[in-house]
């Protein structure tokens, strides 16, 4: 088959690796077994009760992974621990779902927040932050904190993630997710 000298500079551009950023490297590869998964629908003061076991899938890996121009780092749900390893071992399998960290480092922390929204004249909606971090060696934790009533102008390209993260700050935080997970081995 002959590929197009344009298909293969596409495909090439796509293969590299944040169109000439640093690449994104990580200590925390490897696949983890969930310990502790808490919910709290009323407040982020505390953790709530328990829903691990509720869950179906109760590993995960996490690897640095790259899409078009830029890479982030990916915990991936599993149903159980070989699955994690068959999975998270094959770079060709393409992983959706699961939890992705785009900004940070192992020292800071990870980071992403989404906000889901409302535009009609103004941006109203739900801000999600997203952390992953590292409390102590071998272990990680997942928090989710969710903030409602964020409010802010409509700019001219839509609702800015920036001005909804600005809104967010004072806001009460509505829901907290815990997931606190220890090393199982390499992927």
């Amino acid at each position: 088959m002959r590929v197009s000298p344009i298909l293969a500079l596409l495909l090439s551009a796509v293969s590299s690796t944040g169109c000439g950023e640093e690449e994104l490297s990580t200590g925390f590869e490897g696949v983890y077994s969930i310990e502790t998964w808490t919910e709290n629908n009323g407040s982020c003061d505390s953790e709530g009760p328990s829903v691990l076991e509720q869950q179906s899938q109760t590993t995960f890996f996490v690897r640095v992974e790259e899409f078009l121009f830029s890479s982030y780092l990916r915990a991936q749900l599993c149903t159980d621990l070989s699955t994690c390893r068959a999975r998270s071992a094959d770079p060709a399998i393409v992983v959706t779902g699961g939890w992705s960290f785009p900004d940070g480092s192992d020292a800071d922390g990870w980071t992403r927040s989404t906000f889901s929204n409302e535009a009609v004249g103004a941006c109203t909606g739900t801000l999600d932050r997203y952390s992953l971090t590292s409390p102590s060696e071998g272990v990680l934790e997942i928090r989710i904190e969710r903030r409602a009533g964020v409010e802010f102008p409509l700019g001219p390209d839509g609702c800015d993630p920036e001005l909804a993260e600005a809104a967010a700050e004072g806001q009460p935080c509505m829901y907290l997710e815990m997931i606190t997970a220890k090393f199982s081995g390499s992927m």
